[in-house]
């Protein structure tokens, strides 16, 4: 996901009435790829036939959240995402003047 992909997500969220919050998973390339073996030898309906030039192709595209751009990342504690989900919302009024 690119910066263009955020925006255009971001929006989507903001025009629904939402407060869009922007999760960044951090994990290395090994567990992702030990993740996607487990998941691909399944024999269920989470089944994916993925490989691992498609999780590099991927990573390649991978664009992580500017600066500018609010968000956290997640590694492992639930509660961290919660605590943001349960604080109070600022809400920005837009200038229509």
């Amino acid at each position: 996901m690119d910066r263009p992909e955020h925006d255009e997500w971001r929006a989507l969220v903001e025009d629904a009435g939402a407060v869009p919050i922007l999760v960044v998973f951090d994990v290395e390339h090994e567990e992702l790829w030990r993740r996607i073996r487990a998941r691909n030898a399944r024999d269920d309906a989470n089944a994916l036939q993925f490989a691992e030039h498609d999780l590099r192709r991927f990573a390649e595209g991978y664009e992580p959240p500017g600066a500018d751009e609010e968000s956290i990342s997640y590694r492992g504690d639930p509660e961290q995402v919660l605590a943001l989900l349960q604080a109070p919302v600022v809400v920005k009024e837009e200038d229509t003047g």
